[in-house]
């Protein structure tokens, strides 16, 4: 499933299940941001190894008290760096 058919296939559950005119009166308690970035080329990295990559975003994120989210790619996951920075990101 491509990301498209994902966002069409996820909205569409979410109205279904009537999530999407869910509004909320309080205001939250302090700024939220939404960050997304796309990590496709990590085996070839030039400045840092995906490793020193995730370890730092990790770091940076634990320092902030930052909740975050994490989407997978597959075909990255199968490899045993994928699985070693997977399983870091499940321990914070």
């Amino acid at each position: 499933m491509n990301r498209r058919d994902f966002s069409k296939t996820a909205g569409l559950t979410a109205l279904a299940f009537g999530l999407g005119g869910l509004r909320t009166t309080a205001a939250p308690e302090r700024p939220q941001v939404a960050i997304t970035m796309d990590d496709f080329s990590w085996a070839n990295a030039v400045k840092l190894s995906a490793e020193e990559r995730n370890n730092a975003i990790l770091g940076v994120l634990r320092t902030r008290s930052v909740k975050a989210a994490l989407f997978v790619v597959g075909r990255n996951a199968d490899s045993e760096t994928g699985k070693a920075i997977l399983k870091k990101w499940d321990s914070a």
